[in-house]
């Protein structure tokens, strides 16, 4: 659920090695703000320093209360190339120079890093450079607020590449039952005028970022009625996910499914009763999570339902040792996946 970005740094290269396939339900005003590229910011004026193995883009105002950003970018390169940032320090009388990552050789690769810089002093831009050790070429350079601590569009667009199924989880995160009052919101700033827009809206616009289906939408704080449920299948989702807690079976509502939602540092053991009782019934869990971080991570950003990388993997272990046994497997789907399976 929510998009964290911890989600795609995290979570995904443990599903990856896994083999597991997973949904994830976004919030677009997230995804819009981490999404924001100060290279396309019209507030600013930069322009590219060119040399055959080194591009340098001029200084780049960004507010000093954010510390972590995400640069990516687009190359082709004939030596090993590094990506820096130079940023004024706080209280410094100069420059400092940083690393932010390296990439091999590449005839057409694709730079990502995510970093995190020290506390610098107010009015002072920080500067990016890509420089290789042959001849160099980049386009497509994108510096992202990484802070916010969602994903960014370029991720959601990667993780539907890579085969997950992408969800709606509303525009703002609204109680649906509760609006239009706008303090139901966890982004208020922006909207949150009616359920309608809330639902339709997520649809379109996260269409309009390039996902090529979308069938399902969770609901913000698990909250719905039937006018919410109505409202759904007007827009065009062919289910809504609840957190009520329980397994689906060919007995529930595809417009409210129940689920088991995963709380803060779940017991390793209460998280295999989950799994062995779906395997033993014959009924679909459906397993949720928030953020997959350090605890002093998610505490930081104030999220709850949330497990570090290390029990995560624990989890995700677990089930694929179950899936591949010859002993009661399971089956692992992604929830529009399970749908028209719940009455097999």
């Amino acid at each position: 659920d929510d998009g964290w970005s911890s989600q795609y740094d995290n979570a995904m290269p443990i599903l990856s090695a896994n083999n597991l396939p997973a949904t994830f339900y976004l919030i677009n005003d997230a995804l819009n703000t981490a999404s924001h590229n100060y290279f396309t910011d019209l507030n600013q004026s930069i322009v590219a320093s060119v040399t055959s193995s080194a591009v340098t883009w001029d200084p780049i105002y960004v507010d000093p209360s954010i510390s972590k950003y995400r640069f990516a970018d687009n190359f082709a390169t004939t030596g090993t190339s590094t990506v820096s940032v130079i940023y004024d320090p706080l209280g410094s009388a100069g420059v400092t120079s940083m690393a932010i990552g390296t990439v091999p050789p590449n005839g057409s690769g694709h730079a990502a890093f995510s970093f995190t810089l020290p506390a610098r002093d107010i009015g002072t831009p920080i500067q990016i450079s890509h420089a290789s050790t042959g001849s160099l070429t980049v386009t497509t350079p994108k510096l992202n607020p990484y802070d916010t601590g969602y994903m960014t569009s370029d991720q959601m667009a990667d993780l539907q590449a890579r085969g997950y199924e992408i969800g709606a989880h509303t525009v703002h995160h609204c109680n649906l039952t509760l609006l239009p009052v706008t303090s139901s919101c966890a982004f208020p700033a922006n909207g949150g005028s009616s359920a309608s827009q809330e639902i339709n809206n997520s649809k379109t616009d996260l269409m309009s970022l390039g996902i090529s289906s979308l069938h399902g939408i969770a609901f913000p704080y698990g909250a719905y009625d039937a006018a919410v449920k109505s409202l759904l299948q007007s827009a065009g989702f062919t289910y809504g996910r609840s957190i009520d807690t329980g397994y689906a079976t060919p007995s529930s509502d595809v417009f409210a499914l129940p689920a088991q939602t995963v709380e803060t540092e779940m017991p390793f053991n209460n998280f295999k009763y989950l799994i062995d009782y779906a395997a033993t019934n014959k009924v679909w869990a459906i397993i949720v999570f928030h953020q997959v971080d350090s605890q002093s991570a998610t505490v930081n950003l104030g999220s709850d339902g949330s497990v570090t990388p290390q029990l995560f993997t624990q989890m995700m272990n677990y089930i694929a040792s179950k899936r591949d046994s010859n002993n009661n497997p399971v089956l692992v789907k992604t929830v529009n996946d399970v749908i028209p399976m719940l009455g097999a």
